[in-house]
């Protein structure tokens, strides 16, 4: 089958790492905490590229983008959703040079990426947003984030939002995870990331990622495959096997 990584995610204190070790507790059903997440950091703990297979599939976790200097390199990013980046590159301050030894010169299907995720915390505001509420990313990080999303819907690769941290921002959630759409909090902070970043907010997902819980959570399960369920590849690869009729 074809591999579907959904990529980047947006810095560690977003917790882009924790959602692949969710996504694997899940899968795997036991907990899984191979990823490394930098717990409370501001600093991204992901330095290199790296895959992580879950099932038929594949994700890819990257170098955050930091609010300060030392985050990946937006190019990088795009460089990965072309298929251009191979598995163990080290992000760097400058993108890949197509001289490197982890540069694909001629990516196939399978090296390319197939949907990409952004992970943004529901806590954690940095300021306001143009409509004066409060914004969970600087204006340089919504620029950045902004370049990415145009380079991958100029590709046609599907895009969605996972919203972390979603008990730090509501104390009904963190009571009751089940209640979670039923928030007006987590409500206006979907409303104020999608105002941000022009995302819809039917592709704005709320979830929880798992920590050091010993045992799985079924809310917290069915929140993080509700979430991957519009990830499939079933429209990029139709779109993809389309072109590729027409043209022949």
């Amino acid at each position: 089958g074809h591999r579907t990584p959904p990529p980047p995610a947006r810095s560690s204190w977003a917790g882009k790492s924790s959602i692949i070790n969710t996504i694997k507790s899940i899968f795997e059903n036991r907990p899984f905490v191979n990823a490394p997440a930098a717990t409370g950091s501001s600093t991204s703990y992901t330095l290199n590229y790296k895959k992580y297979s879950v099932g038929r599939f594949a994700i890819y976790d990257v170098k955050g983008l930091e609010r300060t200097s030392g985050g990946v390199n937006p190019d990088d990013i795009i460089n990965a959703l072309k298929g251009h980046i191979k598995n163990g590159y080290k992000f760097g301050d400058d993108p890949i040079n197509t001289d490197d030894e982890f540069y694909n010169i001629s990516p196939g299907l399978n090296d390319k990426i197939h949907c990409l995720i952004s992970v943004i915390p529901a806590s954690n505001p940095s300021g306001r947003g143009p409509d004066g509420k409060e914004a969970f990313i600087d204006e340089e990080m919504v620029k950045k984030l902004k370049n990415i999303r145009e380079n991958a819907s100029k590709l046609e690769i599907p895009q969605v939002v996972f919203m972390t941290k979603v008990d730090k921002a509501c104390p009904t959630t963190k009571e009751d995870l089940s209640k979670i759409y039923t928030s007006k909090k987590i409500k206006e902070k979907m409303e104020v990331c999608s105002n941000l970043l022009n995302v819809p907010m039917n592709c704005i997902f709320p979830v929880q990622n798992y920590h050091e819980e010993n045992k799985l959570d079924p809310v917290l399960n069915s929140l993080m495959l509700d979430a991957l369920n519009p990830t499939g590849p079933n429209d990029y690869l139709k779109s993809v096997y389309e072109s590729q009729k027409h043209v022949e």
